[in-house]
């Protein structure tokens, strides 16, 4: 039920938003895909299919602003006798830059993550996000500073985020890198902190047709909040690392494929538990 009312919320939302989708310096775009997870070594986990649709517009103007809405359902295979975990996730995020008299903008994004999971310690959170954010005239530089605030049951999470990215080599490849602190007000897996460094780069193999991109991350993170994917890390296991690849391909002027591969490790002290996950995923996006 919550899903079919989701999904004609956001149907409605589209059709509404389709109004604007041909003014000047506007965008309006709907997307989708399916991830499945497959885990090795754990004791508890099998396997993990979700799905999510996303509603974005963007205006272009002398100044940026958008709206971001996505909507995901999944569900967790756990190994016999455990129960499988279903779980519902939405994601609302606003952006602003203010066009400054340099040509350069500042501005932000504020989102707010609602979770509602069969996993008792998560159900029912709300995640708010908020970060501060500057880029250059020419898009070549963007900075930011990020703030989430994750209160489960068995602890607050108070995540701050550092994030600079710059163009290279003539424009050619984009280097993003990311900071994660999150400071536990209760210990967690023994621990009350986790630090880790997320590396992304994106390669224009064929502009405005072909991108390619690789990312890692170094470290560990616990109950973190990723405000580029909308995704919270729900789950009371440390993420010791990952690694993916992606390939987004415009098939026509409005319409773009997208595949990823990512492998991430956790751990889970309490029942000495070491994983990892490799997720696949595939999906499309077309813009009005």
């Amino acid at each position: 039920m919550k899903i079919k009312s989701a999904v004609i919320l956001l149907t409605s939302l589209l059709v509404s938003a389709m109004a604007f989708a041909n003014e000047p310096h506007q965008s309006l775009s709907l997307s989708g895909h399916v991830t499945y997870g497959s885990y090795s070594g754990s004791q508890q986990r099998d396997s993990i299919l979700s799905e999510t649709i996303k509603l974005s517009y963007m205006s272009f103007d002398k100044n940026n602003y958008g709206l971001d809405i996505s909507l995901k359902s999944s569900v967790l295979n756990r190994k016999q006798p455990l129960s499988d975990i279903d779980g519902f996730n939405a994601d609302i995020a606003y952006f602003l830059f203010y066009k400054l008299n340099d040509g350069n903008y500042l501005g932000g994004r504020i989102a707010v993550h609602h979770i509602s999971s069969d996993d008792n310690n998560s159900d029912n959170t709300l995640i708010p996000y908020v970060s501060a954010a500057y880029k250059s005239s020419d898009g070549s530089k963007y900075f930011d500073a990020g703030y989430a605030h994750i209160d489960y049951d068995d602890t607050i999470a108070k995540q701050y985020t550092a994030t600079g990215g710059f163009a290279l080599f003539n424009r050619k490849l984009w280097s993003q890198t990311r900071f994660y602190y999150n400071d536990l007000s209760k210990m967690v897996q023994s621990k009350n902190n986790a630090f880790a460094v997320e590396e992304k780069i994106a390669y224009y193999a064929i502009p405005k047709k072909l991108t390619l991109s690789l990312y890692a991350l170094f470290g560990e993170r616990l109950y973190a909040y990723d405000p580029d994917l909308g995704i919270a890390y729900n789950v009371a296991d440390i993420q010791k690392g990952s690694a993916g690849f992606s390939a987004v391909y415009n098939i026509t002027e409005r319409l773009e494929a997208y595949a990823d591969i990512t492998y991430e490790r956790f751990k889970n002290s309490d029942i000495n538990d070491k994983y990892g996950v490799t997720y696949y995923t595939g999906g499309l996006k077309y813009t009005f």
